[in-house]
């Protein structure tokens, strides 16, 4: 699996587990990626709020913890 691949699997899990009744209620507007180093957080504005969600840390390679 690429990183594209594990990247999207990996938001898709966050958005329908770790923030499953904010996505029940509100539309994700867009999806941004900040990297600094090593780190890579996605976070996503919700549209028509001031909320924004900070997704966990993402890891290359498949080190991603799904808790």
């Amino acid at each position: 699996m690429g990183i594209e691949e594990e990247s999207i699997e990996f938001l898709e899990w966050h958005i329908d587990h770790s923030f499953s009744k904010l996505c029940e209620r509100y539309v994700i507007e867009d999806i941004k990626w900040i990297e600094q180093g090593q780190d890579k957080h996605a976070y996503a504005d919700l549209f028509h709020t001031n909320m924004v969600l900070l997704f966990p840390p993402f890891f290359e390679s498949g080190r991603n913890k799904k808790d």
